[in-house]
């Protein structure tokens, strides 16, 4: 008899350790059930960082793009700008023939007035060499005013220049100040990608 109890006593006790194992593997089977809940979640918000990201990335493409088309805007004002410089120079290089050929003239005028003092003080010259002379005065005076009507024209097209210069300069500040906010975003957008 004792036996038996003690058999049952066993069985009683195999028994309660079944259940008890039985209730530590529903309890696994939970936390495991929360752990895979979790999981989830945390797969969906990697996904929802992935979207954003992407569209992150759309962004910054987008700036990229923009910065890019501001710099060819900038390349070439910078090479408008440089053509407007060279036309510049060459009109400061006609403006500066033009000049010598005004003192040249001028020159030739000085000699002409001193030949015709000359020519007053020495009463043996003839009337004609002083009208000769004179017709020579009046021809240089009319070349003098001739370049300095072509002085003038070019002055009008040097300031001309230089005002379209003006508008370049103000253009391309305009686009490096776009640049630069653009550069800004697309800095503050490499700022978020790198939080992610």
């Amino acid at each position: 008899m004792k036996s038996i109890y003690s058999l049952f006593d066993d069985l009683q006790k195999s028994i309660e350790n079944i259940y008890s194992l039985i209730d530590d593997l529903q309890k696994s089977m939970k936390n495991i059930y929360l752990l895979l809940d979790d999981l989830q979640k945390s797969i969906k918000n990697i996904y929802s960082l992935l979207d954003d990201l992407q569209k992150s990335m759309k962004s910054i493409y987008s700036l990229l793009d923009d910065l890019q088309k501001s710099i060819k805007n900038i390349y070439s004002l910078l090479d408008d700008l440089q053509k407007s410089i060279k036309n510049i120079y060459s009109l400061l290089d006609d403006l500066q023939k033009s000049m010598k050929s005004i003192y040249s003239l001028l020159d030739d005028l000085q000699k002409s007035i001193k030949n015709i003092y000359s020519l007053f003080d020495d009463q043996q010259k003839s009337i004609k060499n002083i009208y000769s002379l004179l017709d020579d005065l009046q021809k240089s005076m009319k070349s003098i005013y001739l370049l300095f009507d072509d002085l003038q024209k070019s002055i009008k097209n040097i300031y001309s220049l230089l005002d379209d210069l003006q508008k370049s300069m103000k253009k391309i500040y305009s686009l490096l100040d776009d640049l630069q906010k653009s550069i800004r975003i697309y800095i503050r957008s490499l700022m978020i990608y790198r939080y992610l």
